[in-house]
C-alpha cells in the first residue's frame, strides 16, 4: 500500500504577542513556528499515515494574528502597546475574577485611582486620579462625555451595573488636548456590551439588613444588527440608621453595521434614593438625597480611508437634597442639569502616522432653587406642589482639536493642542500637549509628557453658599 496524495502539515506561526503566556518568544525577534503538538497528535492518532510520509510532502504554513487591545487614549484609537500615555485596562475577565460588586469597588484596584465611597455598594462615591479632586476627572461612557456640570459628586450616576461592563480604560494624567476640559488629571472610559452574539445572564444577591439585588443582561445579534439590554435593581434597609438605599438602572445599546460604517445608539436611566448619613456634615446625620439621570446618544463611525465620527448626546440629571430627611423646615435643594453635545472627529492613517481634527460643542444648563442667576419666571419642580426653580445658568463650551501620532519602531510620539472657548469668556484659550513613550518590550516602557490643561468650574463652585463655602460666579 502506497500513499499517493501529497500531504500537508499545518504549522501555526505566531507574529503578534500581547499578554500571552508564550510572549517570552518575542524576545528572540523571530517568527516562531510551533508544530510539535500537531506532529505528536498525528503520531498518536494516525500512526500508520505518519509512517507513510513521503519526502515530497509539502508544508502548509498559516499565520494567525492575535488581536491587540485597542484603546481610546487619544483622538484616534491605538494599540495599547503603542500608546504614548499610561493607560490601565480592566478587561471582562479581570472583572469576572475580581470580588468587586460594583464599579466603585473595581476601580479601587487601580494604582493612582482614589475612590471615596460614602454610601454602601455604590450608592454614592467620588472618584479622583493621581491626587486630584472628584471635579478633575472626565467620565466617558462608550466614548461619550457624561461628566456632570453641577458637581463631580454625580459623575458616577451611571445607568450600567458591573455585569454590563465589557472593559474599563483609565488614562492617567492631563488630557485636555484629546478629551477637552475636565480631563485635568485623567479620564475613564467605560465600555459596555457583551462580545457574545447570543447571551442571557441572570444574577441575584441576598444579604443582611434587607439587602437584595436582581439583574438581567441580554445580548442578541441578528445579521448586522446587535442589541444589548441591561436591567438591575438593588435595595437595602441600611446597616445603621439612615444608610438605606434603592437604585434602579436600565441601559440599552444597539449597533447597526452599514457598508460605509457603523451606527451606535445608547440610552440609559438611573435612579438612586439613599440616606446620606453624615455625608456632607457630621452635624446633620439625617441627610437624604435622591437623583435621577437620563442619557441618550447616537454615534456614527465610518470605515472609509478618511474616517469621520459625529456624535450627538443628551444628558439630564435631577437632584434633590434634604438636609433633614422628610423635614422641610429647612427647604430642600432642587437641581435639574441638562447637557447637550455635538462632537465631530475626523482622522486618517498615512505613511507619516495618524492625524486627527475635531470640534466639540457642549451646552450646559441648570435650573435650581439654590444655584444660578435669578429667573424672571420661576418654573415648578415636577412632583412637588408650590416648589419652584427660581434660578438658572447656561454656558456653551466650544473646543477645537488637532492631534498627530507617529510611531517608529519602539518609539511613539503624540503632539496636539486644543483651543477652548466658553460663552462667558471673550477669547479662546490654547492648551497644547506632547506625549512620548519608548517601549523596550511589552511589559517595560518609559513615558514622558507635558500638557497644559484646565477644568471648567462646576455650578456648585460658582454659586453655592453655606457657612463654610462662598461661590464665585466670576470663576473662569
Amino acid at each position: 500500500m502506497t500513499q499517493k496524495k501529497r500531504k500537508s502539515i499545518l504549522i501555526v506561526a505566531f507574529r503578534c504577542w500581547s499578554r500571552k503566556n508564550y510572549a517570552v518568544f518575542n524576545s528572540l525577534h523571530k517568527v516562531i513556528k510551533i508544530c510539535s503538538l500537531c506532529i505528536i497528535y498525528n503520531i498518536v492518532a494516525l500512526p500508520v499515515q505518519a509512517q507513510l510520509q513521503q519526502d515530497n510532502d509539502s508544508l502548509e504554513v498559516k499565520a494567525y494574528g492575535l488581536g491587540d487591545v485597542v484603546v481610546t487614549a487619544g483622538r484616534t484609537p491605538i494599540q495599547i502597546q503603542r500608546a504614548a500615555r499610561f493607560v490601565a485596562v480592566i478587561t471582562k475577565s479581570d472583572i469576572e475574577r475580581s470580588p468587586a460588586q460594583n464599579l466603585n469597588d473595581l476601580l479601587r484596584y487601580i494604582a493612582g485611582v482614589d475612590i471615596r465611597q460614602r454610601g454602601p455598594l455604590g450608592a454614592q462615591a467620588d472618584l479622583s486620579i493621581r491626587g486630584g479632586t472628584y471635579d478633575q476627572t472626565l467620565i466617558l461612557l462608550n466614548g461619550v462625555n457624561i461628566t456632570d456640570p453641577q458637581t463631580g459628586h454625580h459623575n458616577l450616576n451611571l445607568p450600567v451595573d458591573l455585569e454590563s461592563i465589557e472593559r474599563v480604560e483609565i488614562l492617567q494624567g492631563p488630557a485636555a488636548k484629546s478629551f477637552g476640559p475636565n480631563a485635568f488629571n485623567g479620564a475613564i472610559n467605560i465600555i459596555t456590551g457583551n462580545s457574545k452574539p447570543y447571551h442571557i445572564r441572570l444574577s441575584g444577591m441576598l444579604g443582611q439588613y434587607g439587602l437584595y439585588k436582581a439583574s438581567v443582561n441580554i445580548s442578541n445579534t441578528i445579521g448586522d444588527f446587535g442589541h444589548f439590554l441591561s436591567i438591575s435593581r438593588m435595595s437595602s434597609d441600611g446597616y445603621i440608621k439612615n444608610t438605606d438605599f434603592l437604585t434602579t438602572s436600565i441601559f440599552y445599546q444597539a449597533k447597526y453595521k452599514l457598508n460605509a460604517g457603523t451606527l451606535d445608539f445608547q440610552t440609559g436611566y438611573n435612579k438612586k434614593d439613599f440616606g446620606a448619613n453624615s455625608f456632607y456634615s457630621l452635624n446633620y446625620p439625617d441627610q437624604f438625597e435622591a437623583t435621577k439621570t437620563e442619557f441618550v446618544s447616537l454615534k456614527y463611525q465610518s470605515n472609509t480611508t478618511i474616517k469621520f465620527s459625529p456624535t450627538f448626546y443628551l444628558r439630564r440629571n435631577y437632584d434633590r437634597f434634604e438636609l433633614k430627611r422628610n423635614n422641610d423646615s429647612v427647604p430642600f435643594n432642587h437641581h435639574k442639569t441638562s447637557t447637550a453635545g455635538l462632537n465631530l472627529n475626523v482622522y486618517t492613517t498615512h505613511r507619516f502616522g495618524k492625524t486627527s481634527l475635531g470640534i466639540d460643542f457642549r451646552n450646559e444648563n441648570i435650573l435650581s432653587n439654590v444655584l444660578g442667576n435669578m429667573l424672571d419666571n420661576p418654573a415648578e419642580v415636577p412632583g412637588f406642589n408650590n416648589v419652584f426653580y427660581t434660578k438658572y445658568y447656561n454656558r456653551l463650551n466650544t473646543s477645537i482639536y488637532s492631534e498627530h501620532t507617529v510611531s517608529w519602531k519602539m518609539l511613539t510620539l503624540t503632539a496636539g493642542a486644543m483651543a477652548h472657548h466658553n460663552s462667558d469668556i471673550s477669547a479662546f484659550g490654547i492648551y497644547p500637549g506632547i506625549d512620548i513613550s519608548y517601549r523596550f518590550f511589552n511589559y517595560f516602557r518609559l513615558y514622558s509628557s507635558a500638557n497644559k490643561t484646565l477644568r471648567m468650574p462646576t455650578f456648585t463652585d460658582m454659586f453655592y453658599k453655606s457657612p463654610v463655602q462662598q461661590g464665585n460666579p466670576g470663576l473662569e
